[in-house]
């Protein structure tokens, strides 16, 4: 796994330019990641090119043994581009618009900016898709949206709209069709004409609105990288590759397997912590699979902290990386800005340049890790497991309709990751599979808490255990299709899978013990499905009042293979639950060697990593692992 580091020529005096590099070479770093947000910098006015001072940096690097990784600036356009054309500014719900200052702030539909970026791109490409030093590109950044304390932030300008509607003929056909999914006929909402549908500003929307719309946010997403990359694509050599950053990995429903589709390779920015909680590594972990499974391949971690060293976790954290399939690290970022609104964030080094010697000495470390430094292949044979994604269960809960009571935590991300995390923690090799993915090829599909899930999808699950597969589900399941309408009883698609009813749901009060078959008790959280087994086997059950003997954990033998459910979310029956599936599955059960470590089998059959996330120092017959830090066991 390379390392590297995010740097800000454009800002630096050029005078200090070559003590940078000289220092980044002596740190272990082989990769500058650039530009992200010099586009005032690249074009001071409309028309007017100002490339000699990254003509003169790239030559600089390039002679100091450095790659590039060179990014398209469009995610800050300058002054001049929002002041001449004011309608290019994001319109939000309330009908404001953003103005100049910020980032993430300009519509993406609108032409004018579109043919803007095109053209910056294009002068780019043209410049510099030959240059020696420059390895790859990376379109805009971190691309999620309208930055601000709406999740997810939206755009509701005339090019918006008009796209929008024409998402909407392409997915119902027809304004009946439109009309029933979406249940309009409730408070007299029902449309007659395509032209009186509009972006959900109204908090109280349909859900199948909320959820169309975000649907083809994504798509707005997806394209406006789509052609950014077709622009440059016939201007660089085969040699350099095509990426994106991606954040706001699961929160604000963004699928960012589609974002991926016209990348050469995905890439993710990695912060400790950032995906989500609980269970911090797992989130991380989770994203990192979801971005190998977007091509089965190597991915890049295109931003990541600079390891202050209180964190303690640096070896650990970056080994996990590579686990997963990273072939790049690059670092957020150099050097200090010394003004503007990124001034006290970790860097590598202060505001002179000066680096911080204790977290120089963690990459130096890090870039001699054997472990680490092996080539990657081109791409990855699936996992024997998978776990099941839905950006749809996220839209559903972002939805801002008032009538809607959400618990607390989030519901559906809080159970995906207990429920990633128990199987992880039985050293179990995910893949992230989404609504529409085939199951071929896995022994283990994991299903948590996809509330909306459409008869397709219902389908394919059926069919994948008859074949002879395992399914693992968590409540809550199927009470709803894929824009929202409630089945007749909740789970309906898949009673038959299941062998039981979902009858209400079950609010549990505080410290609801359950108890498995063979005697294990374990606590459950507050919400769950009150079920009615049929054809299953119950493999726990609820104990005292008000729900004493109800069943809160089954499996089912359907065709060749057997479905786990858990009715009740509880993070220790999941667990408990999660070694039999997976011994029933017939996949390996990695024992973590203590409550602090985590065993994840390696993508290259080299064995198994450790990863010691503890205080202490890990010590087995066989192993030795510092505090922090990690190791590859064959």
């Amino acid at each position: 796994m390379k390392l590297g580091v995010s740097y800000y020529p454009e800002i630096t005096p050029e005078a200090e330019w070559p003590t940078d590099l000289r220092h980044m070479r002596e740190a272990g770093l082989t990769i500058i990641r650039m530009a992200e947000f010099a586009w005032s910098a690249l074009e001071p006015r409309e028309g007017v090119y100002e490339f000699s001072w990254l003509d003169r940096f790239l030559d600089l690097a390039h002679a100091n043994g450095l790659q590039i990784i060179l990014c398209t600036p469009t995610a800050t356009p300058p002054a001049w581009l929002g002041t001449q054309y004011p309608e290019v500014y994001v319109e939000l719900a309330d009908g404001s618009r953003r103005r100049h200052g910020g980032r993430r702030d300009m519509d993406l539909d609108n032409e004018i900016y579109r043919h803007f970026c095109v053209q910056i791109t294009t002068r780019l490409g043209e410049r510099y898709g030959k240059h020696p030093a420059v390895i790859g590109w990376q379109l805009d950044n971190e691309l999620f949206g309208v930055e601000g304390p709406d999740l997810p932030p939206g755009c509701h300008t005339r090019a918006s709209t008009f796209r929008f509607r024409q998402y909407l003929k392409r997915v119902h056909g027809d304004l009946a069709t439109l009309n029933a999914r979406w249940g309009t006929r409730c408070w007299s909402q029902e449309y007659s004409e395509w032209g009186q549908i509009e972006t959900p500003r109204h908090p109280r929307a349909t859900l199948g609105q909320w959820l169309d719309y975000l649907r083809w946010f994504n798509e707005s997403l997806a394209g406006f990288l789509r052609l950014q990359a077709e622009a440059l694509r016939p201007l660089i050599e085969p040699r350099q590759f095509i990426t994106h950053n991606s954040t706001a990995i699961f929160d604000r429903a963004i699928d960012h397997i589609a974002l991926g589709e016209a990348m050469d390779v995905v890439g993710w920015d990695a912060y400790f912590g950032a995906a989500g909680s609980p269970h911090r590594e797992s989130f991380t972990a989770l994203a990192h699979d979801l971005f190998r499974s977007a091509k089965q391949a190597p991915f890049l971690v295109l931003e990541t902290g600079a390891m202050p060293p209180h964190t303690g976790r640096a070896p650990a954290f970056f080994a996990e990386m590579r686990a997963h399939g990273a072939e790049m690290a690059i670092l957020w970022h150099w050097r200090g800005h010394r003004a503007g609104p990124e001034r006290h964030l970790e860097t590598v080094c202060d505001h002179a340049g000066r680096p911080w010697e204790d977290r120089v000495a963690i990459l130096r470390a890090l870039a001699k890790r054997p472990e680490l430094s092996a080539p990657l292949p081109k791409t990855y044979p699936r996992r024997k497991a998978a776990i099941f994604f839905s950006a749809d269960c996220v839209a559903d809960f972002l939805s801002p309709n008032p009538y809607v009571k959400r618990p607390r935590p989030f519901a559906y991300l809080h159970t995906l990751v207990e429920t990633y995390h128990a199987f992880r923690r039985l050293g179990v090799g995910m893949d992230v599979v989404r609504p529409g993915d085939s199951l071929a090829g896995y022994d283990l599909v994991i299903l948590p808490a996809a509330k909306l899930l459409a008869p397709a999808d219902a389908r394919a699950l059926t069919d994948f255990v008859a074949r002879g597969g395992t399914l693992f589900g968590v409540a809550k399941l199927a009470h709803a299709d894929a824009w929202g309408t409630y089945h007749a009883t909740p789970g309906e698609p898949l009673e038959q899978l299941l062998g039981l009813r979902v009858r209400r749901d079950l609010e549990l009060p505080e410290g609801q013990q359950l108890r498995t078959e063979d005697g294990q008790v374990f606590a459950s959280e507050a919400y769950g499905d009150r079920i009615e087994v049929t054809t299953a086997r119950v493999l726990a059950t609820c104990e005292g009042a008000p729900w004493a003997g109800q069943a809160a954990a089954t499996v089912h033998a359907c065709g060749a293979g057997r479905a786990y459910y858990c009715a009740v979310r509880s993070p220790g029956l999941i667990a408990h639950l999660a070694r039999e599936a997976t011994r029933v599955a017939g996949l390996p059960i990695i024992e973590a060697p203590s409550a602090d470590a985590v065993a994840v089998p390696d993508l290259e059959g080299r064995g198994h990593w450790i990863f010691n996330y503890g205080e202490q120092e890990l010590a087995t017959p066989t192993m030795r692992v510092p505090a922090h830090d990690f190791s590859l066991s064959r």
